[in-house]
């Protein structure tokens, strides 16, 4: 219990799932790869992942838990940092409203939704 508090004090951690009909485009997790990931707030300032690393579908405890993971798509664990570095005020404040999950590149974006008042 104490890591994990310790670990939600330093980043936010994403599970992402997703299919790409390309393998040589499935590297979210490589240096320099095609696809820039980001977390932004409701006053538009934005953070990169610290961490991307690629996970396991194998295990039971995932698909119980993100049903969305199957067979067909590849895992990844997201983790970006709690400050944004410029100015080491938190990237999630009290006040924050609303944040957004960012996935882009030359193929495409998706932008995922979290309200959180």
């Amino acid at each position: 219990m104490e890591d994990q508090l310790e670990g939600a004090a330093r980043v936010h951690e994403f599970l992402i799932a997703s299919f790409v009909p390309e393998e040589k485009w499935n590297d979210f997790d490589k240096a320099g790869s095609m696809w820039q990931l980001y977390l932004v707030n409701d006053q538009n300032e934005r953070v990169a992942p610290v961490e991307v690393r690629r996970g396991r579908r194998e295990d039971a405890v995932t698909p119980h838990f993100f049903p969305y993971v199957t067979p067909w798509k590849s895992v990844y664990t997201v983790r970006f940092p709690y400050n944004i570095l410029t100015t080491d005020e938190p990237i999630i404040e009290e006040d924050t409203k609303e944040i957004k999950l960012v996935i882009t590149s030359v193929l495409g974006t998706a932008e995922m939704d979290w309200k959180l008042k």
